[in-house]
């Protein structure tokens, strides 16, 4: 089948909270959420010891309808390399975390080979130390919401112009996230209604189809519940290995690098698109190696 976002480079041309909002409309795209690090701001880790982490990233894993009931054998190519142990046989969700750099390679490697989008949002949290929304940041859930809109911007963008080359009408997508403690899921249709007054009002530096959005329709489930959620903590914790520090102050950037065919392109170029950064790099203070990971995805000297 022909890869679904690869070439994604065109730039010109019942759920948990009630009825969708396209009744009698079949959903044409569903779309995984899940997330790697806390949101926690104000005490960074040091080096080796515990604490909050540097980084948020958010990701977001698109797949087509017509692919979504292939995303549990995909899955299963995953742990089919991998060895059993105790309940494997009943439950066979994966976690990254539990596997080590080996199993990691594999299970990018098999999401590399799937036709599915990837937009990844990378918050650097030591940057909003002072910043002027530093406390509207600080509180619950806030900073999870705002980096919510950089993902449905690329993937409401990223839906239709798959749509426009294939000549479809409008297919809205079904969004699910991988459910977290704390987060009020309940608000989260209003916190959309009201992003979505503020956007057609003020206008957005990134392209937000909100017609490619079902917000009444958004479900939230346990991360083992759906495959498409175990796949989403794959790209999510492979984005986020790749920018914070380990404990022996060390990146992982090979994991991203193994999905990169698979993050959304605009102008030819994943950086801002599939792979966005927050705040913008100029205002980052990043080391070298965090430099030469976001150069990677197209930025330049100037803007980093």
């Amino acid at each position: 089948m022909l890869n679904m976002w690869r070439r994604i480079n065109v730039d010109r041309v019942s759920g948990a909270f009630g009825r969708s909002a396209f009744p009698g409309m079949d959903h044409g795209y569903y779309v995984y959420i899940d997330e790697a690090g806390d949101d926690g701001i104000g005490k960074p880790r040091d080096i080796g010891q515990p604490g909050q982490s540097h980084w948020l990233v958010l990701s977001a894993l698109i797949v087509s309808a017509e692919n979504d009931m292939h995303l549990p054998a995909w899955r299963d190519e995953i742990t089919a390399r991998m060895p059993r142990k105790g309940n494997r046989g009943v439950d066979r969700s994966i976690h990254f975390a539990d596997m080590n750099h080996d199993q990691r390679v594999w299970a990018c490697t098999v999401v590399a080979g799937k036709p599915v989008g990837i937009v990844s949002v990378l918050s650097n949290k030591k940057m909003l130390i002072g910043h002027r929304k530093e406390d509207l940041f600080r509180q619950k859930n806030h900073l999870y919401k705002y980096l919510l809109r950089y993902i449905m911007e690329r993937v409401t963008w990223s839906c239709k112009q798959r749509d426009l080359r294939e000549a479809r009408p409008c297919r809205p997508a079904k969004i699910i996230f991988s459910r977290r403690g704390g987060m009020d899921y309940d608000g989260f249709s209003e916190y959309m209604r009201h992003l979505k007054a503020l956007q057609q009002k003020n206008g957005s530096h990134f392209p937000f189809f909100w017609e490619y959005l079902d917000i009444e329709a958004i479900e939230v489930l346990e991360h083992k519940k759906r495959a498409g959620l175990q796949l989403a903590d794959v790209a999510a914790s492979a984005f986020h290995r790749a920018v914070e520090p380990n404990v022996f102050g060390q990146y992982e950037t090979r994991y991203a690098e193994v999905l990169r065919s698979r993050v959304i392109k605009r102008r030819g170029a994943c950086l801002n698109a599939g792979v966005k950064p927050v705040p913008p790099l100029i205002e980052m203070a990043l080391d070298d190696a965090q430099r030469r990971f976001f150069e990677s995805w197209g930025a330049t000297e100037a803007s980093v």
